[in-house]
């Protein structure tokens, strides 16, 4: 008899094996791929997608756990592409998983940007895009000028205009497109300001006012600075600081996001959903405004920023907070500019040079709110109650004698 400890493999009969048309030697073949016992079987980990069919299965412990695990997955493994598979289905077990989303309601509750019925929603929920709506910030006119401005970098050449343009008559997806878009318009900063692009803002609170009802926002791409690049602790009392990711693999307080789309897209959805994204940017900055006790600072002024693009069409938006004379918070998506990229070359260089400022204003303004966090950190602030219809209480009390909120605002560039 074998040896207890040694696993005996079945040896199966060449009848038995499945056979391919027009194969040959597939018993050898089927042979060849039974587990030897000279080499032991590894145990591979399981994906993603598996980690969440189980959880229903998990106790509470075991569940907070697996939380962290599909966590850390979904922002540092190739396997987060299966998580995004698995709640594209209502039927899924991650569509009704709180492993994403913090609780046990349903997902397929949730209505999906993506959703023919977003639109009520997000009527519903303040969100602004059409012109007769819409507030233009008092600060447009150095918003214009700051996006006309002359580049000190050398703008792309004709040639350069007629590569783009047949490559964008190939594009045949957004994949393609947002290739196109880095190769030819987009520009990178130095680390720590990143961008990142297809990722979900899973760590927002749900039902805050924005976004009541809705999945969370997904833009297709991001520009912020990374969230090691905040001293350590500083933007934990700040809801939305952190939109998505674990372990320093977030972007911050971003204040510019983009949604693509291919050449045939709905441009009308990617502005309603650049408007939900620009909701969510703003939400997270008048947080850490109110944290610093000036929750009114950025009253009728534009500092976040969105666009959409599809290769033919730049629109690029100023976002701005707005409280309406019944006290409801609004979430306005101003059209700043709209141009065609593959009639003529100049519309072209002007479509570059304006998305590129529209990167230089938003990291200015990223860049200003977050030496205002690291230099406020003794300064007096008042009991925070939210006035905003939308939010859950954030508060902060401390007690100090540095300089007044308003010297470290003018400081730092926030006017």
């Amino acid at each position: 008899m074998a040896d207890a400890t040694t696993r005996q493999w079945p040896i199966h009969d060449s009848s038995d094996m499945p056979r391919h048309e027009g194969s040959t030697g597939a018993s050898t073949a089927n042979r060849d791929c039974l587990p030897d016992e000279r080499q032991p079987r590894q145990e591979v980990p399981p994906s993603t997608g598996s980690l969440l069919r189980q959880e229903k299965m998990q106790t509470p412990m075991e569940r907070q756990e697996l939380q962290e695990d599909v966590l850390l997955l979904t922002d540092t493994n190739p396997a987060r592409q299966e998580v995004e598979l698995d709640l594209t289905s209502s039927n899924s077990p991650a569509a009704s998983s709180s492993v994403l989303f913090g609780d046990d309601t349903a997902r397929d509750k949730r209505i999906s940007s993506f959703d023919p019925e977003f639109d009520k929603i997000a009527l519903s929920n303040g969100l602004r895009t059409s012109w007769n709506e819409t507030r233009a910030p008092d600060n447009l006119a150095s918003i214009q000028a700051a996006l006309t401005s002359a580049r000190d970098e050398e703008p792309p050449s004709e040639a350069s205009f007629q590569e783009y343009r047949a490559d964008i008559s190939g594009a045949s997806n957004e994949a393609e497109i947002l290739c196109i878009l880095i190769r030819y318009l987009w520009k990178f900063y130095e680390t720590p300001y990143k961008t990142k692009t297809d990722v979900r803002f899973i760590l927002l609170p749900r039902d805050v006012g924005f976004n009541n009802d809705s999945a969370p926002p997904q833009p297709d791409i991001v520009q912020g600075f990374e969230e090691t690049a905040f001293e350590d602790g500083l933007l934990e009392p700040i809801e939305g600081a952190v939109p998505h990711g674990r372990f320093g693999s977030s972007v911050a307080l971003p204040h510019l996001a983009g949604e693509l789309k291919h050449c045939r897209g709905d441009m009308v959805q990617a502005r309603l959903q650049s408007c939900y994204d620009g909701a969510a940017l703003l939400w997270a900055r008048h947080n850490a405004l109110d944290f610093l006790g000036r929750p009114e600072h950025d009253e009728g002024q534009a500092r976040v920023f969105t666009f959409t693009y599809n290769g033919t069409y730049l629109e690029v938006f100023a976002c701005l907070r707005v409280r309406t004379e019944n006290g409801r918070v609004e979430y306005h998506q101003y059209q700043l500019r709209g141009l065609c990229l593959v009639a003529e070359y100049d519309d072209f260089r002007t479509g570059w040079t304006v998305l590129r400022n529209l990167q230089d204003l938003a990291k200015k303004e990223s860049s200003d709110l977050r030496d205002l966090l690291s230099k406020d950190k003794s300064v007096p602030s008042s009991s925070l109650t939210r006035t905003d219809n939308e939010t859950v209480g954030n508060k902060r009390k401390r007690q100090a004698t540095s300089p007044s909120p308003e010297s470290n605002l003018i400081e730092a560039g926030v006017n």
